[in-house]
């Protein structure tokens, strides 16, 4: 049953072009034209029968995409027949949409927090989420039903992903260097010791450990949702999946009970400051790979991928592996740095190593 849908609508399509182009050449091709042809061709299709009412309306939404101008002027192009296997897009307008967006975001936040209204930044929010859910649409359709992720656009796709992972590294790489620069070498203005005097740390045991084992149990029903994708198992792909989720979830909520109980904010020192920074941006990715983790839910409850083309699922597990490693490293500095727990390290270590070789044969 995976990637049943898949093929079908894919066959579909290609069968409903050809028919257009063919039955009607020299014709303007009209909403109506459209409508008719589609009915007709579905009438009496028992793979279509089985389609549910929601897929089919994608599908007729697809196949009007399909007789756009520039594609009807391409006719190899439409019938799925090019010259070469890369992929040639078109212009979109999403990637302005979103940078706009983003800058508007950027500085409503800064506005924001020197006292200006917040209208300014739930409206910036609102442009950047609707560019963005608009430009993930484009890149399904373009890889779900049109076909143009070939093998050779994966593997660049690969390539730039991994490049995005690198330049990741090097974004927490700086802000690791920061804390261990002040943690080695206190400054004489907070007494040569870190934390300064009067501010009290969280300690490593408790809600911080807690979450260490939620992200890396994540990390492992996750590896079974990837398993399940490539042996073909529906059941391993949804509980994997829902346990990941539930679990990012849960680390969310009891990282932001963890911020409303500290003693401290961002401002009282350089501790406090490299505290906030490292697991607030953490917590800002796990948000992004909980999203990201939901969108492929979705995505698999509509059978768009197949044992062969899971790209974009992929790329979330690896993000997702990407976040529980960096979380070790986080828990493991700011944590415990100060507990001389040799036990306790070791554990981590351990940890580390497995999420690390987990993330390196996630796609063998």
């Amino acid at each position: 049953m995976h990637g049943r849908n898949y093929r079908i609508t894919r066959d579909f399509r290609i069968k409903f072009k050809q028919v257009i182009l063919e039955k009607y050449p020299n014709v303007e091709i009209t909403e109506e034209l459209i409508l008719k042809t589609f009915e007709e061709l579905t009438k009496n299709d028992p793979d279509i029968a089985t389609l549910s009412k929601l897929t089919r309306k994608f599908l007729l939404e697809y196949c009007r995409k399909d007789l756009s101008v520039t594609a009807k002027n391409n006719l190899n192009n439409v019938l799925g027949r090019k010259a070469h296997l890369f992929h040639v897009v078109f212009p979109s307008i999403w990637p302005f949409v979103t940078s706009i967006g983003a800058f508007l975001f950027l500085s409503s936040i800064v506005f924001y927090l020197n006292g200006v209204s917040e209208t300014s930044l739930i409206l910036s929010l609102v442009i950047l989420t609707t560019s963005i859910a608009g430009w993930f649409r484009s890149i399904i359709d373009e890889a779900t039903f049109k076909g143009h992720h070939t093998i050779v656009v994966r593997r660049g796709l690969i390539a730039g992903f991994l490049l995005f992972i690198a330049s990741e590294v090097m974004l927490f790489f700086g802000l690791f260097w920061a804390f261990f620069h002040c943690a080695i070498s206190p400054a004489v203005e907070v007494g040569m010791i870190i934390p300064a005097l009067g501010i009290t740390t969280i300690p490593y045991y408790g809600v911080p450990f807690f979450n260490t084992v939620l992200l890396v149990a994540s990390s492992l029903s996750l590896t079974l949702a990837h398993k399940g994708i490539i042996w073909g198992s529906y059941k391993y792909i949804l509980d994997g999946l829902l346990i990941t989720i539930v679990f990012g979830l849960i680390f969310l909520i009891l990282q932001f009970n963890e911020y409303k109980s500290c003693m401290y904010n961002i401002s009282d020192g350089a501790f406090p400051s490299a505290f906030y920074m490292l697991t607030g941006l953490h917590g800002c990715h796990v948000f992004i790979g909980l999203v990201w983790l939901i969108i492929n839910l979705v995505r698999i409850l509509l059978r768009h991928f197949t044992e062969r083309h899971y790209a974009g699922f992929l790329f979330s597990i690896w993000y997702w592996h990407f976040v529980d490693i960096v979380w070790i490293l986080v828990y493991g500095a700011v944590y415990i740095w100060l507990s001389n727990c040799v036990l306790l390290y070791l554990i981590l270590t351990f940890a580390l190593v497995c999420l690390i070789l987990n993330f390196f044969v996630s796609d063998r």
